[in-house]
């Protein structure tokens, strides 16, 4: 009896010691917005919110009744930037949270259009947010697009269906592999060690076990990554003769690439009016000897739904074709591409966008096959 009633005793001390030892669950300390555009009733839709606390930083989107939610683990002070493309960052008022508090705050915003100043002859490069500069606003802009479209992929509403290709480069025009063409779905995105290396040690790489190069693109998460804006310098460009109606911010690295290195430069194109992205044009910088030949580089196009997401809608890369099997006798003779184009896109079971010339695609391999 003595025995038994000691084993209860330290079986309870010792639960006694895992109670205490177990972090207690103190409340979250929550802040809900509500966002209203300019005429006090229309909820601002799809809207980039970057907030930063002490402990973290995030970005999200606003839903479709203008709605987000922070959630902090520590008390403290949320501070909170509105992005909208065609209008000017705008920062809300700091909220400071108490331990466990769940506060709503509501916010008109005041939609202040952003307006360009007439373009010179020569604009300066600017590395880095340096005053009002128009090459550093363009850039913002363009950023809360890449940083909607990033946080769009996310979304569990939206259904989006693709389709990746290769071809060969002929004159500007794509010869179809019909082979290669495939219905795909969302793209699995790398791991940071993957932006990581490409910012370190450039965009095209020789594998060291066999001869065979790489070309990796600046895909969506390498032009939104917070670095490029350090890496890169802006300068605002126009091409009145292809481009009348957008307006460009040319990027291009701010050092020189060092030996064996090869990074890229290209142009952002905004759409004049909205000064929404529309398209993202690069080119290689610094390739191997043997690969060099006009043409080298991609694209990336957007697109903003009905919903309001932003779509990075297609993407193509374009590399060289080699004449010779020896290294010593290889040389580039010709471009091939890889791409991807979506086709639709539906959300809650209805099509929210649809691209014929990615369904003619489909359409011309299965004909192919025949």
């Amino acid at each position: 009896m003595r025995s038994a009633m000691s084993r209860r005793c330290c079986a309870a001390a010792h639960c006694a010691v895992v109670a205490a030892l177990l972090p207690t669950t103190a409340p979250a300390q929550q802040l809900r917005g509500t966002l209203i555009r300019p005429d006090s009733v229309a909820p601002a839709a799809r809207v980039l919110v970057e907030w930063s606390a002490e402990e973290a930083t995030g970005r999200l989107v606003t839903d479709d009744s203008g709605r987000f939610t922070v959630r902090l683990a520590l008390p403290g002070t949320v501070r909170l930037r509105v992005l909208r493309p065609g209008f000017r960052p705008e920062s809300l008022p700091p909220q400071l949270l108490a331990r466990g508090e769940v506060r709503a705050l509501t916010y008109i915003l005041r939609g202040s259009s952003v307006t360009l100043a007439p373009m010179r002859v020569e604009e300066d490069r600017i590395c880095g947010p340096r005053g009002e500069a128009v090459a550093w606003q363009l850039w913002e802009q363009a950023r809360a697009v890449l940083l909607s479209t990033q946080i769009a992929a996310r979304d569990s509403s939206l259904d989006v269906e693709a389709v990746q290709y290769q071809a060969n480069v002929f004159g500007g025009e794509l010869d179809l592999r019909e082979e290669s063409v495939r219905r795909v779905g969302l793209e699995d995105p790398h791991p940071p060690t993957y932006y990581d290396s490409l910012f370190r040690f450039g965009f095209i790489r020789r594998s060291l076990h066999s001869d065979t190069t790489t070309y990796h693109a600046p895909t969506l998460p390498v032009v939104a990554d917070e670095r490029f804006a350090e890496r890169y310098c802006f300068r605002r460009v126009a091409d009145e003769a292809r481009h009348p109606d957008w307006v460009g911010v040319e990027f291009e690295p701010a050092r020189v690439p060092g030996p064996g290195i090869a990074d890229v430069t290209g142009i952002f194109w905004l759409d004049r009016a909205t000064l929404h992205l529309r398209e993202v044009q690069y080119a290689y910088v610094n390739p191997p000897i043997h690969h060099r030949i006009d043409g080298l580089g991609g694209e990336l196009r957007f697109e903003e739904l009905p919903s309001g997401h932003w779509i990075l809608r297609q993407w193509e890369v374009r590399m060289p074709r080699f004449s010779g099997w020896s290294s010593s006798e290889r040389r580039a003779v010709g471009l091939w591409a890889e791409g991807r184009m979506v086709s639709r896109v539906r959300r809650a079971g209805a099509l929210v966008y649809e691209d014929p010339a990615a369904e003619a695609l489909l359409r011309r391999a299965a004909g192919a096959d025949r």
